[in-house]
C-alpha cells in the first residue's frame, strides 16, 4: 500500500454541480459537488494541470463519465479569471514551480 498518497476530497461524478475553467489560457479548473467529503473547507477542489492539452483531456474524460452516469448536462462554465481565487493561486504556483513544469 502506498503511503505517499493523500486524499484531499472525495465526491461522486453524479454529484458534480460545477466544473469551472478560466476565460484565459491558464490550465486550472475548479470542481464543486453537492455532496463531498473533504479534509478541509467544504465541497470544492481546484486542480492545476501541466498544460492546456491535459486540461482538455481531463474535461473530455470527466464529461464522458458524467454523461454515462447522469441524464444531466455537464456543468461546465467559463469564469472570469481576473476575479477568481484559483487564478491568483495558479499565478503563484506557476512562478514558484515554472522551472519544474514542462516547457510548452
Amino acid at each position: 500500500m502506498r503511503t505517499d498518497v493523500e486524499i484531499l476530497a472525495c465526491g461522486s461524478i453524479k454529484n458534480l454541480t460545477a466544473f469551472k475553467i478560466p476565460d484565459t489560457d491558464e490550465n486550472w479548473c475548479c470542481l464543486e459537488w453537492s455532496v463531498c467529503e473533504a479534509r478541509e473547507r467544504g465541497a470544492g477542489l481546484a486542480l492545476v494541470l501541466p498544460s492546456g492539452a491535459e486540461l482538455e483531456r481531463f474535461i473530455q474524460a470527466l464529461e464522458r463519465a458524467h454523461r454515462a452516469l447522469t441524464n444531466e448536462p455537464f456543468p461546465l462554465s467559463v469564469v472570469e479569471a481576473s476575479k477568481s481565487a484559483c487564478s491568483v493561486a495558479h499565478a503563484k504556483y506557476e512562478s514558484a514551480w515554472s522551472h519544474m513544469l514542462p516547457q510548452q
